[in-house]
């Protein structure tokens, strides 16, 4: 399975909001967010599912290997098994 990883730059502007409704420091807004994204990968990578209320369900799920064709040389190739979130 692909390691899960989310980037830097999106959890900085994530920790934004937070840090200033909460009065929090900036390195501890980014710890606390960072536990968060943690346990979310961590929760995925034992195969359940996360539920956030008002934005959407994850899940990952599997997807077999199957034969397939381009449409634009028309020759055949197999996709292998996958997983996606």
């Amino acid at each position: 399975m692909k390691p899960l990883v989310y980037k830097k730059s999106r959890r900085v502007r994530g920790t934004e909001p937070a840090r200033h409704k909460l009065h929090l420091a900036k390195a501890r807004a980014e710890q606390i967010v960072d536990a968060i994204f943690d346990s979310m990968v961590n929760a995925l990578k034992a195969g359940d599912g996360i539920e956030i209320r008002g934005f959407g369900s994850f899940t990952v799920r599997e997807y077999k290997a199957y034969d397939g064709r381009n449409p634009r040389t028309g020759s055949r190739s197999t996709t292998l098994p996958r997983s996606r979130t």
